[in-house]
């Protein structure tokens, strides 16, 4: 999306920009419309480490769990539904 169609659906106020000289780490939920702006100069280096929980809308195949992992394992999984959605586990 370009900035004029975000900001056709969002008051200013709601914008933020983020930024840090070089080195800074971000922890930050993206759940929302984010991008980078271009670079004026150099190179941007960057390390991304995501976790989810949920598919983000996408139709992944379902990951099969194997039935020899320890019970406890298994049972972590059906603790964590929401989280292993997408995992078949193995049947009692």
């Amino acid at each position: 999306m370009e900035d004029d169609e975000i900001a056709a659906h969002y008051p200013a106020s709601e914008l933020l920009e983020l930024t840090g000289p070089v080195g800074t780490m971000l922890a930050v939920d993206t759940r929302s419309f984010h991008m980078g702006k271009p670079l004026v100069e150099r190179d941007r280096l960057l390390f991304q480490i995501q976790f989810a929980d949920s598919l983000c809308g996408q139709n992944y195949p379902p990951v099969s769990v194997p039935a020899n992992i320890p019970k406890s394992t298994i049972n972590r999984l059906k603790q964590n539904k929401r989280c292993f959605s997408n995992f078949e586990l193995p049947c009692d």
